[in-house]
C-alpha cells in the first residue's frame, strides 16, 4: 500500500512499512513533542491539581448480636453475614451515619460534606468492608474515619435488630498523597505527546503528493516502467564525462576548461 492515489481509486492507501521508517525518520518529533506534554502534565500535577488524602476503616460484618451463645461460626452464618455486606455499606454512607457523625464531630463537618468524602466497599467477597475517607487534611482523613468507626456500630444497632460490625482497623494518618500521582500524569503526558506527534507525522505524510520514486510513479499512471533518466547531479566528475558524452552533454567544468584553454592560445598566437 501508498500514499498515492490512482485516478481509478480515489482511496488513500498507506504503506506501513513506510510509514514506519517516516516515524524514525522524524524521531526527533516524537521526543520534542513527548518531552513537552510531560513537562506541561508534570506542571500541572504540582501546581494546579490539590493534593487528596485517604484514610480507611476495616469492619467485620456479623448476623448475630450476641456471639457468647455460641463458640462456633457456621457457614450458613458467614453466608448471611456476606449477603448483609451490601445493606450495611449502604447504611455506612446514609445520612443518619453522617449526621451521627457531624454531631460527634461538634458539627465541625456538614453530613453533606462526610458524605461526599465517604466511600466503602467489600472486600474479595467476604464479610468485611472498607470505609474509605478522602479530604485534603491527612489529619483530618483520619479523624473522619475513626469516628465512623466508633459512631456507626451504635447506629447500626439501632438499625437492624440481630446484627452488628466490629471493626477490624482503625484509620491511620496518611503519610503520602493518594491524589494525585505526579509519575501517572507523566507517563499520561508523554503518552499523550508521541500521539500527538503520530498524528503530525501521519498529517504530513499523508499530505506529501510529490512523487519520491518509481513505485509512486506506478502507482498514478498504471503502466510499466521503461526506462530512468539518470540523475547527472549526483554523480563523480568522471562518471558524469561518460554520461554526458553518451547523451551528447559536456560536463560544465569541462567545457569551462576547454573555453579558457582556447582563450589562452588565442592569446599566445602572434599577430600577423
Amino acid at each position: 500500500m501508498d500514499n498515492k492515489g490512482t485516478p481509478n481509486n480515489q482511496e488513500v492507501e498507506i504503506d506501513l512499512i513506510r510509514l514506519l521508517f517516516v516515524y524514525l525518520h522524524r524521531w526527533w518529533i516524537f521526543a520534542i513533542c513527548g518531552a513537552v506534554a510531560m513537562t506541561i502534565a508534570i506542571i500541572y500535577s504540582l501546581y494546579y491539581l490539590t493534593p487528596l488524602y485517604t484514610s480507611s476503616i476495616s469492619l467485620y460484618v456479623n448476623n448475630r448480636l450476641d456471639m457468647g451463645e455460641t463458640d462456633y461460626v457456621t457457614t450458613s452464618d458467614m453466608s448471611a453475614s456476606r449477603n448483609l455486606v451490601k445493606t450495611y455499606i449502604t447504611i455506612s454512607k446514609s445520612d443518619r451515619v453522617m449526621n451521627a457523625v457531624s454531631n460527634a464531630l461538634n458539627n465541625e463537618y456538614s453530613a453533606g460534606y462526610l458524605k461526599g468524602a465517604v466511600s466503602a466497599e467489600q472486600q474479595d467477597n467476604t464479610e468485611l468492608f472498607t470505609v474509605t475517607v478522602t479530604t485534603t487534611d491527612p489529619e483530618r482523613s483520619a479523624l473522619i474515619a475513626n469516628t465512623i468507626a466508633d459512631v456507626f456500630p451504635d447506629v447500626l444497632a439501632e438499625i437492624v435488630e440481630g446484627s452488628s460490625a466490629r471493626v477490624i482497623d482503625y484509620g491511620k494518618v496518611p503519610s503520602g498523597k493518594s491524589y494525585p500521582s505526579n509519575t501517572r500524569n507523566a507517563l499520561i503526558g508523554l503518552l499523550i505527546g508521541i500521539v500527538v506527534a503520530a498524528v503530525l507525522v501521519t498529517v504530513e505524510y499523508l499530505s506529501d503528493v510529490r512523487i519520491m520514486d518509481e513505485e509512486d510513479l506506478s502507482y498514478i499512471c498504471e503502466y510499466p516502467l521503461l526506462g530512468q533518466i539518470p540523475e547527472f547531479t549526483q554523480l563523480g566528475s568522471r562518471h558524469l564525462s561518460k554520461y554526458a558524452s553518451k547523451y551528447g552533454y559536456q560536463n560544465k567544468s569541462d567545457a569551462a576548461k576547454k573555453n579558457t584553454e582556447a582563450d589562452d592560445k588565442e592569446k599566445m598566437t602572434p599577430a600577423e
